[in-house]
């Protein structure tokens, strides 16, 4: 993919799960439930590229990650990313670009690996990318052009029949690509 990138960020979403779940035990006529614990901590972390745009977290880079048994996966979490833009200069379309995405969770006979499925700006992420078109996107604020997407991340089904640790990275581009 060729690029004339003026400025993109790496947003890297690293996300470690701890899952502790234990089988309901059974004893005569009274059922005992062990308690179970879930621990998960995303985090967004930028590294910024010379150019003429500028991405960043709105409302902070961790979001606590719950699971739900019904379901068989964890709550989806949402991020805030504003990009900017010098005023005079025309933004345009921009775009995110997904570079890796896998979660992988171990315990029990089998590893298994998955990916997260991704949605910017209510667009789901196909072939690796979400082009953002429109000059709706950006508005003019005092000195700079800013453009507010949503970045949603919704986990993959995962089984809780024991014990289980998963790790994952989703890491994304944000620039103007051709």
């Amino acid at each position: 993919m060729k690029t004339h990138l003026t400025k993109f960020i790496s947003v890297l979403f690293q996300f470690l799960i701890l899952m502790i779940l234990v089988v309901p035990v059974s004893t005569l006529a009274r059922s005992q439930f062990a308690e179970k614990q879930i621990r998960l901590s995303a985090t967004i972390t930028a590294e910024e590229v010379s150019g003429n745009l500028i991405s960043y977290v709105l409302d902070g880079d961790y979001r606590r990650l719950y699971y739900d048994d019904t379901k068989r996966r964890f709550n989806p979490i949402s991020f805030y990313v504003r990009t900017e833009s010098e005023l005079g200069s025309t933004p345009g379309d921009y775009s995110f670009v997904q570079t890796f995405n896998n979660i992988s969770c171990y315990g029990g006979p089998n590893i298994e690996s998955l990916s997260v499925r991704v949605i910017i700006n209510g667009n789901v992420m196909a072939s690796n990318r979400v082009d953002l078109t429109g000059s709706e996107l950006w508005y003019q604020g005092a000195d700079k052009l800013y453009s507010d997407v949503v970045v949603e991340m919704t986990s993959p089904e995962i089984w809780n029949y024991q014990k289980k640790q998963c790790v994952g990275r989703v890491s994304l581009l944000v620039g103007h690509f051709l």
